[in-house]
């Protein structure tokens, strides 16, 4: 079979047109893609971040907060503190837990009722981030809500709990877990508040 160079000219420019028609369909996405990216952004800019240190009284929503202490206890050590029946609660089976305590104390200084939604506080330390344990929560407060609602000039004291595993951690972070940074975040957005543990 006999190849004519005009054969060969017309398969170089059918790819030829293909590689630019690729090219101008990547250059348009990428600009289209751009636009959105900075469009999102102008939207929804970094929230304005708010950090409160422990002990120190402020005001959420309303309510007068105060985180009193921090404290880090084994499971073990946990439920001697307490003095809590393991009968109801599910941890992960075979780790260790660690579990970090904190003191809260609330006062609704309004004229009207007010809930505080405790659940959505969350706890990090680095890239470690966990929610409230809700059976310890219960056990520990004696079946208190999570969702606890304060009538006029009520005060109240809770303490929540946040699990840790040794899964969660390298064996060499979870032997400094106790000296780690920790903060608990309130909320997220649009601003971001959180509270300096330690």
């Amino acid at each position: 079979m006999i190849v004519t160079r005009g054969w060969v000219n017309m398969k170089y420019q059918k790819s030829k047109i293909l590689a630019v028609c690729i090219a101008a369909l990547l250059v348009t996405t990428l600009v289209v893609f751009v636009y959105q990216y900075d469009n999102i952004n102008r939207k929804y800019p970094n929230p304005k971040r708010i950090t409160y240190k422990m002990d120190e009284e402020f005001s959420f929503y309303g309510l007068e907060l105060k985180f009193v202490n921090m404290e880090i206890l084994t499971f073990d050590r946990l439920i001697q503190k307490y003095k809590i029946s393991t009968d109801n609660l599910q941890g992960i089976e075979g780790t260790e837990e660690k579990v970090v305590l904190i003191n809260v104390q609330i006062v609704n200084k309004t004229d009207e009722e007010k809930i505080i939604e405790l659940f959505r506080f969350s706890i990090q330390s680095g890239a470690w981030s966990n929610d409230l344990n809700y059976e310890l929560f219960l056990a520990i407060n004696k079946n208190s809500s999570v969702q606890p609602t304060l009538k006029q000039n009520q005060k109240m004291s809770v303490i929540i709990p946040y699990s840790a595993y040794n899964v969660q951690f390298t064996e060499k972070n979870w032997r400094s877990f106790t000296t780690r940074e920790f903060e608990v975040s309130l909320s997220s957005y649009p601003v971001k508040e959180i509270v300096k543990l330690n």
